[in-house]
């Protein structure tokens, strides 16, 4: 099996100012290319378009920076015309800073 994949992104983001010095991040971000997949069975190319698209949120707020993150992508098959695969999922997270600790 062989793959030839290319393809470019755009991507755009902004951080809003809260109340309390919290800070509310928005990205946005969009992918487009081609995908193309040769086996030992067809031994020939199948053409395929891939589109990727992800959207994040985070909130800082003291110590703690929450994140919500969301992506899905497909590849439509331009031999039989259709969508042929697709695949999204959610993405929650949590992270911290570390306290300042002082080694002996």
């Amino acid at each position: 099996s062989e793959v030839f994949q290319a393809g470019g992104n755009l991507m755009g983001s902004t951080w809003i100012g809260l109340p309390g010095g919290s800070v509310l991040g928005l990205g946005l971000r969009a992918y487009g290319g081609t995908f193309q997949r040769k086996t030992l069975e067809t031994d020939s190319w199948v053409p395929r378009i891939k589109a990727e698209a992800e959207a994040t949120v985070s909130l800082q707020k003291g110590n703690a920076t929450w994140t919500l993150a969301a992506v899905g992508t497909t590849t439509y098959n331009k031999l039989t015309t259709a969508w042929d695969y697709w695949f999204a999922y959610a993405r929650l997270g949590l992270s911290m800073k570390m306290p300042t600790l002082l080694a002996p």
